[in-house]
C-alpha cells in the first residue's frame, strides 16, 4: 500500500480506479472492502470500508447531476443472505464504475470523500476564504459579495463575487487558487509573471484587473459576465449553478449553427496565434475557459497555468490524450481546438480522447477539421499549427468586428527566461508521465497474459505428477504376475476334470467342481508351462528391440 503523503502529494485530476474486493457480514450488516488506486502506478492503492447506507448517502449527493445512476435498490429482509451479498456486491461494482468513469462526477468532493477519505478531510472552501481574506487586509479596496463555491469542478479552485469600494455596482469575479504541488518556480517570480496578466490587452482575451500570489496561492479578479461561458451557452444553463447540475447530464444542449461556429472559432485562434507568438503556449482550452460577452469569446488567462500546472484538466480525457501522445504545448492548442470545435458542432463533449469516425450528420465543412486534429490517425502523427487552421477554408474568410492591429503583452528577458522553464518543466513532466504509462502498458499486458501462464505452469506439473504415475505402472506391467504363480503352484494336487465343469443345475453356472485326478504330474507340468508364457509375456519391453528400417516396395513399378 502507498504511504498516505504520497498520495496527498499527487494531483486530483488524476483518475481513480476501484473494484470491491469482498463483501464481509458484520453482526447485523455488511461491509465492502473497496480497493481504490489512483492513477496508472498499481503500488498507489488504498483499502476503504463501506455500508450500504454509505452508497445510499453518495448517492442522494448526486442526484443533483440527474443522472438515473444504477444503485442497486435496499432490501430489508435477507440482505445477509450469501447470495443476496454476491449479487449485491456485483451491482455495486458496476454502479462504482459509472460515477468514476464520468468526467464530472468523478471530480466532485463528494466522491473524493467517499473513495479517498484521509485525503480529503480540509474544507477547501474555508481555506481559500482564509486565504482571501488574508489578501484584503493589504488592500482594503475589495468587499467580498457573495461565494460561487459550486460553479466550477476544481476541489482546489474557488470563486467569490467581489465589488470595489470605487465601483460597488459592478461586481467582479475573484478567482483563488492554490499552488500546485509541480510549482517549480519562486513566489517572486510567480508574483511577476502575475503582473504580467493586467498588463495583457488583446479583443479575444478577457481583461484581468488585479492578479497576486503567495507561498499559499493566488488570486486574481475580473469582469463576471454573466453570459457565463461558452459551455454554459452550449448546454444553456446560467453561470451560478452546480457545475454538475449544469454539465454532467444537460437537457437543452445544442449544436450551434456554422455562421457562430465560424466566428467563435476563428476569435479562439486569433488568441492562440497571439499568446503562441509571445511564448506562452496557452494548454488549457476548453469551452469552459471562453467566456462569452455580447458575440465575443474571450480567453481566461488562469492562475493554475503557472503554477505550473500539467492540466488541461478538464478531465481524465485529456489527461489520457497528453499521457499518450508525445505533442508539444503548441501542439496540444491544436487538439485542444479540436475538441471545443467538435463540441461547438454537435452540442455536446466528446467522451473519447479521439475521434473514431466523423458522425454522419455534421457539418461537411468542419468534417475534416475534425479529422485533421482529433482522429484517432491524426493524434499519430504532427497536428497542424494554429497558423494553418487558421488557413483553412471554414476560417480564412471570416470578417472579424473588433480589431486586433494592437495587442499588447510585453514581456521582460528575464520573465521570458522564467516562462521557459515553466515550459520546458511542463514538457518534462508530461514525458515523464508518458514513460510511466508505458510501462504501465507493458505491465497489463503481461499481467493479462499471466493467467495462460499460470495454466500452463500447472499443466506442467501435472504432467510431471502423471510421468512418475506412468513409470510406476510400466514397472508393475514389467514384472510377473508372482501371487497367480503362487497360487498355482500352492496346489499342485488339484486336477482339472473337463467333465466335472458341466454345471449340475442354472444356479450352479459359474461354479467350477474340480476332483482328483490320476494324471497329476501331466497337468502340474501343463501349469508350470503355462506360468511361464505368462511370466515371459508380462516382462517383455519394448525398449529392448533395435530400430529397424522398412523399405516399403509395395507399390507397382511403372
Amino acid at each position: 500500500m502507498a504511504a498516505n503523503s504520497a498520495r496527498i502529494e499527487c494531483d486530483d485530476t488524476i483518475p481513480l480506479t476501484c473494484s470491491i474486493e469482498k463483501a464481509n457480514i458484520i453482526d447485523s450488516h455488511v461491509e465492502y472492502v473497496l480497493i481504490v488506486q489512483r492513477g496508472s502506478n498499481p503500488e498507489n492503492f488504498w483499502k476503504v470500508q463501506r455500508r450500504y447506507n454509505d452508497f445510499v448517502t453518495l448517492h442522494a449527493a448526486l442526484q443533483i447531476s440527474g443522472r438515473d445512476l444504477p444503485l442497486p435498490p435496499k432490501k430489508l429482509f435477507g440482505n445477509l443472505d450469501k447470495d443476496f451479498v454476491a449479487k449485491r456486491k456485483q451491482q455495486l461494482q458496476v454502479y462504482v464504475n459509472v460515477i468514476l468513469e464520468d468526467p464530472f462526477l468523478s471530480h466532485c468532493l463528494t466522491v473524493k470523500k467517499f473513495f479517498d477519505p484521509t485525503r480529503y478531510t480540509i474544507d477547501f472552501y474555508d481555506i481559500a476564504l482564509r486565504n482571501v481574506s488574508m489578501f484584503f487586509r493589504s488592500d482594503q479596496t475589495w468587499d467580498i459579495v457573495e461565494s460561487l463555491r459550486s460553479i466550477g469542478w476544481r476541489l482546489r479552485k474557488n470563486y467569490f463575487l467581489v465589488k470595489s469600494k470605487q465601483d460597488i455596482k459592478a461586481s467582479k469575479m475573484l478567482s483563488w487558487a492554490d499552488i500546485g504541488h509541480l510549482s517549480k518556480i519562486s513566489n517572486k517570480d510567480r508574483q511577476s509573471v502575475l503582473k504580467l496578466l493586467p498588463t495583457m490587452q488583446h479583443p479575444y482575451i478577457q481583461s484581468v484587473l488585479l492578479a497576486d500570489s503567495n507561498d499559499l496561492g493566488g488570486v486574481i479578479i475580473r469582469n463576471f459576465s454573466m453570459q457565463g461561458s461558452l459551455r454554459d451557452y452550449i448546454c444553456k444553463t446560467k453561470i451560478k449553478q452546480h457545475y454538475i447540475k449544469k454539465y454532467a447530464n444537460p437537457k437543452l444542449y445544442h449544436a450551434l449553427p456554422l455562421p457562430e461556429i465560424k466566428t467563435f472559432g476563428r476569435q479562439i485562434l486569433e488568441a492562440l496565434k497571439f499568446l503562441q507568438s509571445r511564448g506562452w503556449p496557452y494548454g488549457h482550452l476548453h469551452t469552459g475557459n471562453v467566456l462569452l460577452e455580447g458575440n465575443v469569446c474571450k480567453f481566461i488567462i488562469r492562475y493554475g497555468k503557472y503554477t505550473p500546472r500539467i492540466a488541461i484538466v478538464l478531465s481524465k480525457l485529456y489527461r489520457y490524450d497528453k499521457e499518450n501522445t508525445g505533442k508539444t504545448k503548441e501542439n496540444e492548442d491544436s487538439y485542444c481546438f479540436g475538441r471545443v470545435l467538435y463540441e461547438m458542432a454537435f452540442g455536446e463533449q466528446l467522451t473519447t480522447a479521439a475521434l473514431e469516425a466523423v458522425p454522419a450528420r455534421c457539418i461537411p465543412a468542419v468534417a475534416p477539421i475534425l479529422e485533421s486534429l482529433i482522429s484517432t490517425s491524426a493524434l499519430k502523427s504532427a497536428l497542424p499549427s494554429i497558423n494553418d487552421i487558421l488557413k483553412m477554408t471554414l476560417f480564412c474568410d471570416v470578417i472579424l468586428t473588433a480589431g486586433i492591429e494592437k495587442p499588447t503583452l510585453k514581456i521582460p528577458s528575464k520573465l521570458k527566461e522564467v516562462l521557459r522553464t515553466i515550459h520546458e518543466h511542463s514538457e518534462l513532466k508530461l514525458r515523464e508521465e508518458q514513460k510511466i504509462l508505458s510501462q504501465f502498458k507493458r505491465f497489463s499486458k503481461v499481467q493479462a497474459q499471466q493467467p495462460s501462464i499460470e495454466e500452463r505452469k500447472k499443466k506442467r506439473k501435472n504432467g510431471k505428477a502423471k510421468k512418475p504415475q506412468s513409470d510406476a505402472s510400466d514397472n508393475q506391467r514389467d514384472q510377473p504376475n508372482t501371487s497367480y504363480v503362487e497360487e498355482v503352484k500352492a496346489k499342485p494336487s488339484e486336477a482339472i476334470d473337463d467333465a466335472n465343469l458341466i454345471p449340475t443345475s442354472e444356479s450352479q453356472d459359474s461354479e467350477q467342481i474340480s476332483s482328483p485326478s490320476a494324471n497329476v504330474v501331466p497337468a502340474q507340468s501343463a501349469i508350470q508351462s503355462n506360468a511361464g508364457l505368462l511370466s515371459s509375456i508380462t516382462s517383455f519391453k519394448k525398449s529392448i528391440l533395435n530400430p529397424t528400417n522398412t523399405n516399403d516396395r509395395s507399390a507397382p513399378k511403372l
